[in-house]
Parts: C-alpha cells; structure tokens; sequence
C-alpha cells in the first residue's frame, strides 16, 4: 500500500534550503495567523517546509498544527504551483483555527487573494 503522506523529495529539510527562502523568496501574508514564504526554484516537485514555533503551544498542540498544515499541502497539489519551495510560518492562535479555516487561507495563497505582501 502507497503511502499518503508527503514523499522525501516533497519536504524541506536542510536549514539551507529554508535560507534560501528566507534570503530569495516572496513573503506573503495570508491571514494574521500565517505567513509564506515562496521561492521558485528548477523542476516540477514542489516542496513544504513548516516552521511552528514554541509560542504556539505544548509539543501536541504543535504537532497538530503540522499535520495540518502538511494535509492541506499533500492535498491541495495541484492548486499549488509546481516547482515551488513554500515555507509556512505558523503564528500564535493558528492553533484556534478549525481544517477548513487553514484550508482556505492556504487556497487565497495560490488565488492571488492574500491581503499583502511583506
């Protein structure tokens, strides 16, 4: 049986490559709660990395937020532009939001929607 969850080539995993985004990419602002980070990069795998620091709760709440977060990416893949390096930055009170709430602020990313640009 395939696994459902996201592959090692689909994650972000070396503090350089989060650099990278930090240093090259576009931030963007989706909601209060979360920001983004997005570098287009060579290739049609895009790429997820989470950042959800200690402010936002105990070691569950935070484990939560990610699985969340990775659901979200894992199944919104085809909304999601290919090649893409994407880092998302938890905020504290990300952790009050229901599925669909998380949902929908990652869909405005990719519509073009989100409020600003930092």
């Amino acid at each position: 049986m395939k696994s459902q969850g996201l592959s090692r080539k689909e994650r972000l995993t070396v503090r350089m490559e989060f650099e990278a985004v930090y240093q090259k990419g576009k931030k963007i602002r989706t909601n209060p709660l979360m920001h983004a980070g997005l570098l287009k990069r060579p290739g049609e795998i895009s790429r997820l990395g989470l950042v959800v620091p200690k402010r936002i709760g105990k070691a569950v709440v935070r484990n939560r937020v990610k699985r969340r977060l990775r659901e979200i990416f894992r199944r919104n893949k085809t909304v999601t532009a290919q090649g893409m390096d994407v880092v998302l930055y938890a905020r504290p009170g990300i952790q009050n939001l229901d599925y669909g709430e998380l949902e929908k602020s990652y869909l405005n990313l990719w519509a073009g929607s989100a409020p600003r640009t930092l």
